[in-house]
């Protein structure tokens, strides 16, 4: 099909993007930011990497139905042609409106809405994996993208919500804010690596598919 999505292309897009912002992060402390400051900028960062993760799991779910309509189809009850264009596709998704997804368990079961369990995208999101110290599966992903969630959430309304499901994750009972977690240690840095690894594990299933 002409029209099909190439999420490698978009793979690249989001690397590109996590990349400038991980540099404004360096730019910053090298420049001399400290303090509140700094906390800021990782605040901005963190918002500004939500929204490109969160654009490039919409394309995902676009391509998702634009690579094969049967998967909704199949979802929905409703026979959609077998081609369909990647506008329309979105707007089956958006209705028109904004794509936002509450935490990982939302994103996933926001997947769900629209795909079968078995497909590509659910089940890579789902992936686990055995934890050598407890010798049971648990979630590759699920840990790491709740935090990030709830760390941006945090920067983003600053609500006593917000700042107690950060202080959950986070194991800081007096977190006051998502930058000053993550401007130590290579917080900010591991989360964009997760972020990496998805988009990439994403990316060969939907060609393997």
């Amino acid at each position: 099909m002409s029209n099909k999505i190439q999420l490698r292309v978009h793979v690249e897009k989001l690397n590109k993007d996590l990349d400038r912002i991980e540099q404004f992060t360096r730019t910053a402390a090298e420049r001399g930011l400290e303090g509140a400051d700094l906390t800021f900028v990782y605040d901005a960062a963190l918002v500004k990497a939500w929204v490109v993760f969160e654009k490039f799991m919409l394309t995902c779910l676009v391509a998702a139905i634009n690579h094969d309509s049967s998967t909704i189809s199949e979802r929905s009850g409703v026979d959609f042609p077998a081609h369909l264009k990647m506008s329309v596709c979105e707007y089956l998704v958006t209705g028109g409106g904004y794509f936002n997804f509450n935490g990982f368990g939302g994103l996933v079961g926001t997947a769900k809405d629209y795909l079968p369990d078995e497909h590509w995208l659910p089940r890579t999101l789902q992936r686990k994996e055995k934890d050598k110290g407890k010798g049971k599966d648990k979630s590759v992903y699920a840990p790491k993208i709740e935090l990030f969630a709830a760390l941006r959430n945090f920067a983003a309304h600053e609500s006593p919500q917000s700042q107690a499901r950060a202080r959950e994750l986070t194991g800081r009972e007096r977190l006051k804010s998502a930058g000053v977690w993550l401007k130590g240690d290579n917080q900010f840095e591991a989360i964009t690596s997760t972020v990496r690894q998805l988009a990439n594990e994403l990316e060969l299933a939907a060609v393997r598919a």
